[in-house]
């Protein structure tokens, strides 16, 4: 009985080593270098060099163009800025022959106390705020008074105000000369003033906005205004502050070191027109830079600047 058992197990072992180890010439076969016979040896002797193309194909190198530069504007020389002239050496001295003996004053309204100054200025140069519209900034010269009947013939009835015959000169926004004889009206006369802006003086020259009235015949100008000097060569505007309760309008910008210059005591009360009732100026500026302050302010404040052939057209009378 045990034989039996160990029989199958020594054939079990046996068929178990021969499948492990299989026989040496099947080993040999499987193992064996592939047959390379077909494939040429490398010469490793040999450098192999790149194919070079032949004249056909080689291509011409492309022309390089090179970018245009383009060119750099020319800077615009900065302007210099304006010198700072000693106030010392422009006073104002003149006298004048007062035309007017003792009067009698009367005052304007004052503007709104809380206004700002800006806004009292355009009270002063407009008399409204839709001013601003057509706006002009001019020069002229009073050539003459009307006597009260001479008046009253030109504005078909009396007035107690008084009518002047002027020339305007230039327009300072559009910078053009002009040559315009017009009739203006302003206030106070030979016996009623605005005390501190008395009468117009015959042979004064002054700037100022003007404005033509409906009737043909006349016009007037604001009550911003300024009396114009020349002293040492140079144009200066002297501001007349007309109403003593209102605030004191200055007007201050750095580009324009010569707008605010100093006003000496002397300078500010001058007797033109009227004995006893001199002129209160209350800032001296540069003309010129007075200009182009204006023109460049209300150029930015998108004001409209009145074409100066209008301001002919409208002014020309009769």
């Amino acid at each position: 009985m045990k034989l039996k058992k160990i029989l199958p197990l020594s054939l079990i072992l046996a068929f178990t080593l021969t499948a492990c180890n299989p026989p040496a010439d099947l080993i040999t076969e499987e193992l064996s270098d592939p047959d390379f016979s077909e494939t040429l040896p490398l010469d490793e002797t040999s450098e192999t060099e790149p194919n070079e193309p032949t004249e056909t194909e080689q291509e011409e190198p492309e022309e390089t163009t090179e970018p245009e530069t383009e060119e750099e504007p020319e800077e615009e020389p900065e302007e210099e800025p304006n010198q700072k002239l000693n106030s010392a050496d422009y006073v104002l001295d003149v006298k004048f022959e007062p035309i007017y003996g003792e009067v009698e004053f009367r005052f304007d309204m004052p503007p709104d106390p809380t206004a700002s100054d800006y806004d009292i200025f355009l009270y002063f140069f407009y008399g409204n705020e839709d001013g601003q519209e057509e706006m002009n900034f001019l020069r002229y010269d009073i050539l003459y008074q009307y006597t009260p009947e001479e008046t009253e013939t030109i504005l078909g009835e009396p007035y107690n105000g008084s009518v002047y015959r002027a020339l305007i000169t230039y327009d300072y926004l559009n910078q053009k000369p002009l040559n315009i004889k017009v009739n203006l009206a302003d206030w106070g006369n030979s016996e009623l003033q605005v005390e501190h802006d008395p009468p117009y003086l015959p042979g004064q020259t002054y700037v100022s906005r003007i404005t033509a009235l409906d009737e043909p015949d006349w016009c007037v100008a604001s009550s911003f205004r300024c009396a114009v000097y020349n002293i040492n060569g140079l144009e200066f505007a002297y501001f007349i502050q007309s109403d003593k309760n209102s605030h004191t309008i200055k007007f201050i910008n750095p580009k324009y070191p010569n707008l605010d210059m100093e006003l000496f005591e002397s300078e500010r009360f001058v007797v033109t027109s009227t004995a006893n009732n001199p002129v209160r100026y209350d800032q001296k500026s540069l003309l010129d830079e007075l200009a182009a302050f204006f023109r460049e302010d209300w150029a930015e404040r998108e004001y409209i600047f009145e074409n100066f052939d209008n301001i002919e057209n409208q002014m020309t009378l009769r």
